[in-house]
């Protein structure tokens, strides 16, 4: 069982991820370096960890798409700001 916790910054980059493709939103590092006002060097150094990691997973084209346990992560980190939110 993999227990590996992701970082905060992970976890924006998974929420993210997860909130553009609910949206059916190709997914791609210049619009992560968008929607989160980095610059894209530091996307790309962040994305190449987070597949190291096994949180995400290339695609066609450039795409991202998360892996089972990043989907699971992006799940709980959302799951857990909408119950933040309503406390």
């Amino acid at each position: 069982m993999d227990t590996q916790q992701p970082t905060p910054t992970i976890e924006d980059y998974l929420s993210l991820i997860y909130s553009l493709d609910f949206d059916q939103e190709k997914i791609a590092g210049v619009k992560l370096a968008e929607y989160l006002g980095v610059s894209a060097p530091t996307v790309t150094a962040t994305l190449q960890r987070m597949e190291r990691d096994g949180w995400i997973e290339p695609g066609a084209k450039k795409q991202i798409t998360l892996t089972e346990k990043g989907q699971k992560a992006a799940i709980a980190v959302i799951t857990r700001h909408n119950l933040v939110e309503c406390l």
